[in-house]
């Protein structure tokens, strides 16, 4: 079972700090025990003058921690076994930077979709920095320490996201400055998601690894839901069998179709509102999915 980034984060800064715990723990205003938990996972700093005093004592910015607290969040929950799904906190256990996770996420993709093309897939350099700044917003399906497949989705601004769904804005020309980046903690407003990848190598596709694919996304949706953060519209450009059954399974209509890859027939991009969302189209979810839906919906109507 991995760490919650922000327990590795907390017990890195400690220490470069030259900090014990019984330091920290006194500038924070809790035991030394409280630290420990914290660093260990298996407790959340919680009161406001504790997040603070992480900002204060050990440098965190509130971005920093909105997108840590998000990650922990996004963890719980999430099942075990020779397969695992990681979240950021595997770049560091395995000595990878957003460039190699990158290299490695291409080359499953060539693998599935051996007719892409750049257009479609974009490059290592472009990709880095978009993962980098969206650290919650995908997760890897690990096979012994091997990344064998993942899921990726991207809050793009609401005209990103308008271009993307009628073809104009592909896949290589996406960049961060089309990223709306919500305030993980505080979660206001709507956002608008495009699910640009979900595959797992053939060689590791079963009906135990597709169901842990399928329900990380989903629980991650729904996590967020729970922080505030809800999606007026959430959309794919389906090419893959994963991601064909997770917009099927959400419930997505196809609104146009474009061309992709070396493909002779063109590819549909399919596209689910909040109003299909609260109506229960979701079936991999729980119940409070539909249930944050529709209170915000009301909230807001």
């Amino acid at each position: 079972m991995r760490l919650p980034r922000l327990s590795l984060e907390i017990s890195a800064r400690r220490e470069a700090r030259g900090l014990s715990q019984s330091a920290l723990a006194e500038r924070l205003g809790v035991d030394a025990v409280t630290i420990h938990r914290y660093e260990k996972g298996q407790a959340k700093p919680r009161r406001p003058e504790v997040i603070g005093g992480l900002r204060d004592v050990l440098g965190f910015s509130q971005a920093e921690l909105d997108a840590l607290f998000l990650d922990w969040t996004i963890l719980d929950g999430i099942g075990h076994s020779e397969y695992a799904m990681q979240g950021y906190a595997f770049l560091e256990l395995a000595g990878m930077e957003e460039h190699d996770l990158v290299e490695r996420l291409i080359e499953i993709d060539t693998a599935l979709i051996p007719d892409i093309v750049e257009l479609d897939e974009g490059t290592t350099d472009q990709w880095a920095p978009i993962f980098h700044d969206s650290p919650w917003t995908w997760q890897v399906l690990v096979h012994h320490g091997r990344i064998v497949g993942y899921w990726h989705y991207l809050i793009l601004t609401k005209d990103s996201f308008a271009a993307v769904m009628r073809g104009s804005l592909r896949d290589s020309m996406l960049a961060v400055e089309h990223l709306d980046t919500p305030i993980a903690i505080t979660g206001h407003g709507a956002y608008f998601a495009y699910i640009v990848m979900a595959g797992i190598e053939p060689a590791h596709r079963n009906p135990a690894t597709l169901k842990m694919l399928f329900q990380s996304l989903i629980k991650s949706l729904c996590r967020v839901a729970e922080h505030g953060i809800f999606f007026a519209a959430v959309g794919t450009v389906a090419v893959t069998p994963e991601g064909s059954s997770i917009a099927q399974r959400l419930g997505m209509k196809p609104v146009c179709a474009i061309p992709f890859g070396r493909r002779v027939e063109p590819v549909h991009c399919m596209q689910i509102t909040a109003d299909a969302l609260a109506g229960g189209s979701v079936s991999l979810c729980d119940e409070k999915i539909v249930e944050y839906y529709r209170n915000w919906l009301d909230r807001n109507r």
